[in-house]
């Protein structure tokens, strides 16, 4: 019995690279997405990003502090899609089926995320609720999607699965 929770213990550390690849990859690629989307709709910089991302541990006030919170906000972002990563990693080593077919595993991935952040992260934090709750064009309700699905679910399943496939074949 304790050899296969060694095992298991054992190829969980080995995809630690992948969920640190995927979850860094991830998380530019969603801060860049997220800042030049904001800078296009409203001309705010990457700052007032991720102060936002902050004010979702901290309130409304964080919006109007520092870099400090900036940089809270940067920490709490990566945080957030290292941990998406960790998720998909843990998912793929219960279900094979998510590192066979890691393109559709992925963007049914960042379905997931998208859905979960909008519904359940989003009303539970203290994010200020006038700008969550606003209405969003159509249009922009499938460009998030896409995103979410692009730039966070695609490269955290193909981080796992790289690495998953290196880890199966040594």
């Amino acid at each position: 019995m304790a050899t296969v929770s060694t095992a298991a213990i054992g190829a969980k550390r080995q995809l630690l690279p992948g969920i640190l690849k995927g979850g860094a990859i991830a998380g530019a690629l969603d801060l860049f997405f997220a800042c030049l989307n904001t800078w296009l709709r409203s001309g705010y910089g990457p700052s007032m990003v991720l102060k936002a991302i902050a004010s979702g541990l901290l309130g409304t006030h964080a919006l109007f502090r520092g870099t400090g919170i900036a940089f809270l906000g940067l920490v709490l972002h990566f945080y957030i899609a290292f941990i998406w990563a960790a998720f998909y990693a843990v998912a793929a080593l219960r279900w094979s089926i998510l590192t066979r077919h890691a393109g559709l595993g992925g963007a049914l991935y960042g379905i997931l995320i998208f859905v979960f952040m909008k519904w359940v992260v989003l009303p539970l934090s203290d994010y200020p609720r006038p700008l969550w709750r606003q209405s969003i064009s159509f249009g922009q309700i499938v460009l998030e999607l896409a995103a979410h699905i692009f730039l966070i679910g695609l490269p955290i399943a193909l981080s796992v699965k790289s690495r998953a496939t290196e880890v199966t074949n040594v």
